[in-house]
């Protein structure tokens, strides 16, 4: 048990909480009103359905930080809820439902319109750039952290 790196405790960057939170408010609207658009002007359900599955995926979010070494704040900030000792800040379904859900939605439709490969490849690009911006604006601001040893820093 020595040799399991610990979480470190620590209070939350109220100022990087909620900017990000706010960030996380921003996208998440901007991706339910394009679901709510396509449900009610087109009566496509399918954009709500991947965004309500974005959503559900945060349900596995404390799985994925234990395996990770994912850091969020012990105190402090908006807790959505907390599991397996983790406390997940209200900003975490707020992302997932568009870094889960939304994006997924738009490589499902590139499938359905049977894209080429170049296309598909374009949305996996665009796909890592968001997760890439969305690391390298959260991380250094202090609104979450890695801890233990990472492959990649």
């Amino acid at each position: 048990m020595a040799t399991i790196p610990r979480r470190p405790d620590a209070d939350a960057n109220e100022p990087a909480t909620i900017a990000f939170s706010v960030l996380g408010v921003i996208i998440a609207v901007a991706a339910i009103g394009y679901g709510i658009r396509a449900w009610v002007r087109d009566g496509n359900r399918i954009p709500a359905y991947f965004l309500a599955g974005g959503l559900l995926a945060t349900g596995f979010e404390p799985l994925l930080d234990m395996a990770a070494g994912v850091w969020y704040p012990n105190r402090g900030g908006i807790v959505a809820f907390d599991a397996a000792g983790t406390r997940i800040p209200i900003w975490v379904p707020l992302y997932y439902i568009w870094i889960i859900g939304g994006q997924a939605y738009l490589c499902w439709r590139a499938f359905e319109r049977q894209s080429t490969a170049r296309t598909v490849w374009k949305w996996a690009g665009f796909v890592a750039v968001v997760d890439l911006l969305t690391e390298s604006f959260g991380v250094p601001i202090g609104a979450y952290g890695y801890y233990g040893n990472q492959p990649l820093n």
